[in-house]
């Protein structure tokens, strides 16, 4: 992915951020922040960092705010998608709501625990109209979708909530 216009600071602001939780060290200068370009095109970035040190609950609360404003469809891709009972109830409502929910999960996980975890609410929402489907590769590029999440969120409550607690 390439991010051009105003939405480069940010995400220069945030890499600099972990760069000096991770090394100690701070950047800056026109050596590694060059000027930044004016807007081109019509679409709107909203970042949202997170790291081992804080910010998870932030992400947790976009991806419940996106489900819960969702229209049309939503479809997450997600290697260790392990909802909790609010995130599985805003899916549910969602669904009712006759939005299309589709899931997208590896059929194969490498840890058991892991993927036990990650099938507990299957059931309730297999029967609330949310679709499923198995992925052999282990990422998956959107094509036309609206609204997109990259990089290294976990929609586990345990990797989203407990680094902030």
């Amino acid at each position: 992915m390439r991010v051009e216009g105003p939405a480069v600071k940010d995400l220069q602001a945030a890499f600099t951020d972990s760069w000096l939780e991770t090394t100690g060290n701070i950047l800056g200068g026109g050596e590694f922040f060059p000027r930044s370009e004016a807007a081109r095109g019509r679409c709107r970035f909203q970042f949202v960092k997170s790291s081992p040190v804080g910010g998870s609950f932030q992400n947790y609360l976009l991806y419940l705010l996106s489900i819960t404003s969702a229209k049309k469809s939503i479809r997450i891709t997600n290697p260790y998608f392990i909802p909790d009972d609010r995130m599985t109830e805003a899916l549910l409502d969602a669904a009712a709501r006759k939005v299309r929910v589709t899931v997208l999960v590896p059929g194969k996980i490498d840890f058991k625990i892991t993927y036990r975890a990650s099938r507990r609410h299957y059931g309730r929402m297999l029967l609330g109209g949310i679709k499923f489907t198995n992925i052999r590769r282990r990422s998956c590029t959107p094509r036309r979708w609206w609204w997109t999440a990259c990089g290294r969120q976990s929609a586990a409550l345990t990797s989203i909530i407990a680094p902030s607690l």
